[in-house]
């Protein structure tokens, strides 16, 4: 395809946008190793087993023992019942008084150590399992003895307890923030956005290999095509052709990690229901101040995750455009990505790297805030704006490195 570069490259923006776009959608093989990777994601996101599981029993108050065999696949789907069976209800004190009843048998069956716990929940009603691993793990509370103004006092301390060594300001964005969260909770089946909240960080960790395998040939293509004398011969051609390049390369890092991330949601939400969307997060997240659903809260690590494999594709096409060598761009996000477990930051400068930023459950309790212009931005609203800003730095690097040649018109 002949292109006419000398002096109409603005006016054919379109058709350069295009050729580029093509060039690398016709990178099969690079294809091919995303929708391997896409198809993994969403295996994984998957139950991980249905085999195994354990003998459970309980005593009445009468003596009399109940045993059973119960399956893994059949405790999920015990769990599963009973969360949506109480789905809906308000977490008042009614709903902990529940609680307690189940904590304690009913009253009919012998509770006395967890395994006991365990067996009344597999074996004679499931209901509050959920809530009840809620008040012991995430508030580290008795359930049988816990009751609603126990719960909602002792998360307030907590949140709280985390003011110490902060501004006046920041603590007033802090607690305003917390004052827009509804209380009494209302309790909700939310499995699916749970399970995608928890596969956030796993996919961070390939969206790098797609960005290398997708964008790695982005401009070492023309150098083993021969391709650059003619390209950088023309001033007029050169900078239309590297920002085609630019939004051939982001539409299409965009649209690989969109692949990935939306078949792992896709799998989770098929198998767990997508019910729950506008739940809030502190059912999944109890000490979080943010004032937002999880649907919300699942939408924004994925926009983070959308943004980061544009960072990624930044990082795989400067090292393109600099080294001019497939296998340089190729390594260079992977490497990146194994060596910032060795950088040394501040603490509140690491919370933004990759491994911190999308370990989902400290990273939405976060209360670390960043004071930009005069305004207070919670971490992962800093995130939106840090890994946007050093995006457009780096795609503005590969100008320096698609313009520096080594042929006597470029300059």
């Amino acid at each position: 395809m002949a292109l006419d570069l000398e002096g109409n490259g603005m006016k054919n923006f379109g058709t350069l946008y295009w050729y580029e776009l093509k060039k690398l959608l016709k990178r099969k093989l690079a294809w091919i190793m995303v929708l391997v990777i896409a198809a993994f994601m969403a295996y994984t996101a998957r139950p991980v087993s249905n085999s195994g599981g354990a003998n459970f029993s309980l005593t009445d108050r009468a003596g009399n023992t109940i045993s059973k065999y119960v399956s893994v696949a059949e405790q999920r789907e015990r769990i599963s019942e009973g969360q949506q069976s109480i789905s809906g209800q308000v977490m008042d004190e009614r709903f902990f008084q529940n609680v307690r009843e189940a904590s304690n048998g009913n009253g009919l069956y012998i509770i006395k150590e967890h395994l006991e716990q365990e067996s009344y929940f597999y074996l004679v009603d499931s209901s509050y399992y959920d809530p009840y691993d809620m008040i012991a793990y995430l508030a580290e509370l008795d359930p049988a003895e816990t009751s609603a103004e126990d719960f909602y006092r002792n998360r307030q301390e907590t949140i709280e307890r985390q003011y110490g060594g902060r501004t006046d300001g920041e603590i007033a964005y802090l607690q305003n923030m917390e004052a827009q969260v509804e209380k009494p909770f209302v309790y909700r089946y939310i499995s699916g956005y749970q399970d995608i909240l928890a596969d956030v960080f796993g996919l961070s960790n390939v969206i790098p290999l797609v960005a290398a395998v997708c964008l790695c040939g982005v401009f070492s293509e023309e150098k083993r095509t021969r391709a650059d004398a003619l390209i950088l011969s023309s001033r007029q051609g050169r900078f239309p052709q590297y920002l085609a390049k630019m939004l051939a390369g982001g539409t299409v890092i965009l649209a690989a990690t969109l692949l990935v991330i939306g078949a792992d949601a896709a799998a989770v939400l098929l198998t767990q229901g997508w019910a729950g969307f506008d739940a809030a997060l502190q059912l999944e997240n109890l000490n979080s101040s943010l004032p937002i659903s999880i649907g919300q809260a699942m939408l924004m690590m994925l926009g983070l995750l959308l943004l980061y494999g544009l960072l990624c594709g930044g990082v795989t096409m400067l090292f393109s455009a600099f080294t001019q060598n497939t296998v340089a761009a190729l390594a260079a996000p992977v490497l990146l990505m194994i060596c910032q477990a060795w950088l040394r930051l501040d603490m509140q400068a690491a919370e933004y790297l990759p491994n911190q930023l999308f370990n989902t459950i400290p990273s939405l309790h976060n209360r670390n805030l960043v004071n930009l212009f005069g305004r207070y931005l919670n971490n992962l609203q800093f995130g939106f704006v840090l890994y946007g800003g050093l995006a457009v730095v780096l795609l503005a690097l590969c100008w320096l490195g698609w313009r520096r040649g080594d042929h006597p018109c470029a300059g």
